[in-house]
């Protein structure tokens, strides 16, 4: 499983990209790196924030309602949002994560990479120059939980997870990957959103204090939607 370490937008830097890869007889040759500076300086009021997925959850939910969100009094608790893949067609969010090639494709030809800084992995932004961020770390997960690892990295000390589910088939990855994530960040509270607090809860986060999971209600409730 690939390692990621605790680190935070307040003090990152950058870091060196592999742009080129070379075998020779066999053995890999020292990769030519380019160092890629942080361009993003993230000025959130709030501490919480909510990651929108492309799961059910998320499909079924009025995402109007987190867009106009205040939160508390002057907005104190005001959600700040990170989405994924192709749910900009559904919300417009404040940090946008795309990882397959289709979908960076389709969302690039949407131009919604002029409406809100959208982050991907290195190949994607070596391949679409000036027009995508790179992800702290170049994590290999998937953007959901990307999109959860980032929103910890930016300093969010409650994180919502809503539409946050997985296809069958890349679940046992999702399940560990995220449980790398949540536990990297222990000081995070992530918050797992489904429609009944009954159910669809992985087993395997069940020991981290720092994980816990609410039906839609109480997400409601809770985070003061409106």
């Amino acid at each position: 499983m690939y390692k990621i370490e605790q680190k935070f937008r307040a003090t990152y830097a950058g870091e060196d990209v592999a742009t080129f890869l070379e075998f020779r007889d066999g053995i890999q040759q020292e990769p030519v790196k380019e160092w890629v500076p942080n361009s993003v300086f993230n000025n959130y009021i709030t501490t919480q924030a909510i990651v929108i997925g492309g799961g059910e959850t998320a499909k079924r939910f009025p995402l109007k309602k987190i867009a106009d969100h205040k939160g508390g009094i002057l907005g104190s608790n005001k959600l700040q949002t990170y989405g994924t893949n192709d749910m900009y067609k559904h919300v417009k969010c404040d940090f946008h994560v795309a990882i397959g090639p289709n979908n960076v494709k389709d969302l690039l030809k949407a131009g919604h990479h002029k409406k809100t800084i959208v982050y991907s992995n290195s190949s994607r932004v070596l391949e679409n120059p000036g027009k995508l961020y790179l992800l702290p770390q170049d994590p290999p997960f998937n953007a959901g939980t990307c999109a959860a690892y980032l929103a910890a990295f930016d300093g969010h000390t409650k994180v919502f997870l809503l539409g946050y589910e997985t296809e069958e088939a890349e679940r046992p990855f999702w399940v560990k990957a995220s449980k790398l994530v949540f536990e990297t960040y222990p000081d995070t509270e992530f918050v797992y959103i489904t429609e009944e607090r009954s159910g669809t809860f992985p087993d395997e986060w069940a020991s981290l204090s720092n994980v816990r999971h609410i039906s839609v209600r109480e997400f409601i409730m809770e985070a003061d939607i409106g």
